[in-house]
């Protein structure tokens, strides 16, 4: 049956398919939905003709079928792959044109009745080729002679030329996605081994204090009985070692709050703490020609920490800055509210982290003097991610460093 010119009715439709399927190639999405869309556009154009898109394996030289609208189970079970050069679609993979013919020229008498059951008297394969690579094919089939295709092929190209676009990009989606989830992989694995190295700091912190409380403690014993029986001259070096001694046992006891296994956490005005915690030092900030400047939020909702270890985060943290600016310089605190955190930033003048510390600045062990970035830090990210917040700090862009603590709020 020779059919018409297309109608005007029809080439509209035409042209609505066509931008419908290049709409598709806007809004990324993973291959699966592209096609499923696809078929259902395809379908509702060519109804009640069935449609079928398959995809092109390069590693096995097959096609294999991906969606469907419009066919019998039992008929799609014999059509699920399809080798290259084997009846019309595998042929047209293997030419890289299309191939149509009536049913009734099928030479497989099996094959023909198939087709035949389904009420399909002519088909048409479309090559899904972008930039010279093979997607798929697109196969249409029609309860009319393949005459009803005559005057659609150059339409059906552009479908199949959209589709390929379509099916590439979906494919470059897809990739994507799997190149975020290596990422976030390697991301876990990298704060699994953070984790791992931290309860390694927390055990060696352990160790290492245990051993020096042990000796302080003898040689703490020892110059009290000299004292007992030494000369005014030497009273004087002994107070001395005395005085030593017991910085050491505080630095010890603040070591025991780093290591802490038990987390109590509470209600804390977070402006509060960190004037507390500067006021202890307000002396040396005057001694040492240091301006403090502060902006602290007064809507700043309360955090939800242990105050014991968060002191112990800040006090570190306001002495290093002290020792970085001997000489004079500015120490700035900010507090706000981030995505939901309570948080603090905290800048100084002083000098910048070497660069050669910056890429390991969190490993054990790390001396990077004056900035001070050793087993502390380690430790003070242990404890700030135990209170499920995040610390970061990095080099300003002249002078000095910034840290940001985040926190949870109630």
């Amino acid at each position: 049956m020779k059919i018409e010119d297309l109608s005007e009715l029809e080439v509209k439709s035409q042209f609505s398919i066509l931008c419908d399927i290049s709409m598709e190639l806007t809004s990324p999405a993973p291959l699966d939905e592209v096609l499923e869309e696809t078929a259902d556009l395809l379908a509702e154009f060519f109804f009640p003709d069935p449609i079928r898109i398959y995809l092109w394996y390069e590693e096995i030289s097959k096609l294999k079928l991906k969606v469907q609208r419009g066919l019998s189970n039992s008929f799609l079970k014999e059509v699920q792959e399809i080798a290259l050069g084997t009846g019309y679609s595998g042929i047209a993979i293997a030419r890289g044109e299309p191939v149509g013919m009536n049913v009734s020229e099928f030479t497989d008498e099996r094959r023909r009745a198939l087709f035949e059951k389904e009420g399909i008297k002519s088909v048409l394969a479309i090559p899904l080729i972008l930039k010279g690579c093979t997607m798929g094919v697109l196969n249409v089939a029609s309860t009319r002679n393949y005459d009803f295709f005559s005057d659609k092929l150059d339409f059906l190209h552009a479908i199949g030329s959209q589709i390929s676009i379509a099916i590439n990009y979906a494919k470059l989606f897809e990739e994507k996605i799997e190149q975020e989830k290596l990422k976030a992989a390697l991301k876990l694995e990298r704060t699994l081994a953070r984790i791992q190295k931290s309860a390694a700091v927390g055990e060696i912190v352990s160790k290492v204090a245990h051993e020096l409380r042990n000796s302080l403690m003898v040689v703490g014993g020892l110059a009290q009985r000299l004292m007992k029986t030494s000369s005014p001259s030497d009273k004087k070096y002994l107070k001395i070692v005395l005085s030593e001694i017991s910085g050491l046992e505080t630095v010890l006891s603040d070591l025991d709050v780093y290591n802490s296994e038990e987390f109590q956490p509470e209600e804390v005005d977070l402006n509060q703490l960190i004037n507390n915690s500067i006021q202890l030092f307000q002396d040396k900030f005057e001694k040492n020609n240091i301006t403090i400047q502060k902006s602290l939020d007064k809507a700043l909702p309360k955090a939800f920490v242990d105050l014991k270890q968060i002191r112990q985060v800040l006090i570190p943290i306001i002495k290093n800055a002290l020792e970085v600016m001997p000489d004079g310089g500015i120490f700035s605190i900010k507090t706000r509210v981030d995505n939901g955190f309570a948080q603090y930033i905290i800048e100084d003048t002083g000098p910048q982290i070497p660069q050669s510390d910056l890429i390991r600045l969190y490993c054990s062990f790390v001396n990077g003097r004056p900035r001070g970035v050793g087993l502390g830090l380690a430790i003070i990210r242990r404890i700030v991610e135990g209170n499920k917040g995040t610390f970061s700090i990095a080099n300003k862009e002249t002078k000095g460093v910034i840290i940001k603590i985040s926190l949870p709020v109630q």
